[in-house]
């Protein structure tokens, strides 16, 4: 196993002056990123990929946990200053480069679950969390890259990228495509809503939503323009930005 490297990771970035920093076990690299933005502990570039080995407390979308074991997955923390701070559609550009670097990395074809999870083969493999901070968009990827002993509650859905992968070489690329598109996010933004569209798993599928306290069901048609999920109901058309989907016929 090759471990997180922060020469290795900035010899693999295309982007200039971006802060890297490499860490062994903290709560959660989007903690350490949100501690340094907000407490001025920064550089002068205003942008900063931050890696751990292991997350004590990692965290998903709706307060969710994300396990996060030692030297067998990618956990990393991007701060972006994108002009358009829209959460929704920057998860999607995230969404995006993700499953772009992932499949050119790894030679595989990766489906995403909107608005935040990528999966392979069915399963997931990679939970997205963007938060925003100080002026800063602070994004969380963690990706399960060689992880087998999955908790009880996940087990049946949680998937990995399995050996051979250059995390480091991974982190670089998924970095340098997130700048990429995020430098200029609403002239990407078609671009960015067909590649997840193309590469959805839940449009044209059943799904169920909750609104407040109710839940509904209807199917899945489209992205809007701002990455909204496009759902026809049986009381007519509905826009989601936020919150969490099952697909009722996964497949």
């Amino acid at each position: 196993m090759v471990w997180l490297d922060k020469a290795e990771i900035e010899r693999n970035l295309r982007r200039q002056n971006v802060e890297v920093r490499v860490f062994d076990v903290v709560t959660s690299t989007n903690d350490i990123v949100k501690k340094f933005i907000l407490q001025g502990d920064k550089t002068d570039s205003q942008e900063m990929l931050a890696a751990a080995e292991m997350q004590t407390a990692g965290r998903g979308r709706q307060g969710k946990s994300f396990y996060s074991p030692k030297g067998s997955g990618l956990y990393f923390t991007l701060a972006l200053r994108p002009k358009n701070d829209d959460l929704t559609l920057i998860t999607s550009a995230l969404a995006a480069a993700v499953s772009q670097s992932i499949d050119t990395v790894c030679s595989c074809e990766t489906q995403i679950k909107w608005v935040n999870d990528i999966y392979l083969s069915g399963r997931k493999i990679c939970g997205i969390l963007a938060e925003l901070a100080g002026g800063a968009v602070i994004a969380g990827i963690g990706i399960n890259v060689t992880t087998e002993d999955f908790p009880d509650d996940i087990r049946s859905r949680a998937g990995s990228l399995g050996s051979g992968v250059d995390r480091n070489l991974l982190a670089a690329a998924i970095a340098d495509r997130v700048f990429q598109l995020c430098d200029d996010i609403d002239g990407n933004a078609a671009e960015i809503l067909k590649y997840c569209e193309r590469r959805s798993c839940v449009i044209g599928k059943e799904i169920e939503f909750t609104d407040g306290d109710v839940c509904y069901c209807g199917k899945a048609v489209a992205l809007d323009e701002k990455g909204g999920l496009v759902v026809f109901t049986e009381t007519g058309e509905r826009i989601l930005r936020g919150g969490e989907i099952s697909v009722r016929f996964f497949g």
